[in-house]
């Protein structure tokens, strides 16, 4: 059964993270929240890695049930309808152009992705981060956030996508603010 979350959901659960003492307190439900003292919060996290093992294994049906269709004739416009159809909800043309652009660099790399699987030997046990990554690039649809990131694929694998300058890699990054790598 699906649960339907807003932001009162989101923003207790990041509450409840920023509480933590420590990754096991959250794990073992030992959070306490200033607000509320009396009770204990956290993550139950065989359901959250269960929903995660879940959510990739869909991830690779849809890109192998792709993988048949050139990607290089699926545009962006398309891209989005794809997600408007999937998620039953109607967009207006502004509201969709407004995704084609905000949502570039995810479409992007979900378009490499296809292509790479459709070329055949695409591991997906081995790549199982990929699947994260392409999450991650939601998060620039906010014009205002950065990805900084130590996987040198993404910024490969989202092409010429405007929101390319955007993801920074964290070595160069350290190096700009005068941090040097131990090795």
């Amino acid at each position: 059964m699906a649960t339907r979350l807003g932001p009162k959901d989101l923003e207790r659960w990041f509450r409840i993270v920023l509480s933590a003492n420590n990754r096991d307190k959250l794990f073992e439900g030992h959070v306490r929240l200033p607000t509320d003292a009396k009770r204990k919060y956290g993550f139950d996290s065989e359901m959250l890695s269960r929903q995660q093992k879940d959510e990739q294994a869909l991830h690779r049906a849809r890109l192998e049930s792709m993988k048949t269709i050139s990607s290089l004739r699926i545009s962006g416009s398309d891209w989005i309808k794809g997600w408007e159809d999937s998620c039953g909800t109607p967009l207006t043309p502004a509201h969709r152009q407004q995704l084609v652009e905000r949502l570039d660099a995810a479409y992007r790399y979900d378009i490499e992705l296809i292509r790479i699987v459709g070329n055949g030997g695409y591991n997906f046990e081995k790549h199982s981060g990929d699947w994260i990554d392409w999450q991650q690039l939601f998060y620039l649809c906010d014009p205002t956030v950065d990805l900084l990131t130590d996987d040198g694929s993404i910024r490969d694998r989202v092409g010429i996508s405007p929101q390319r300058d955007r993801i920074l890699g964290l070595r160069a990054f350290l190096g700009a603010h005068g941090f040097t790598p131990r090795h």
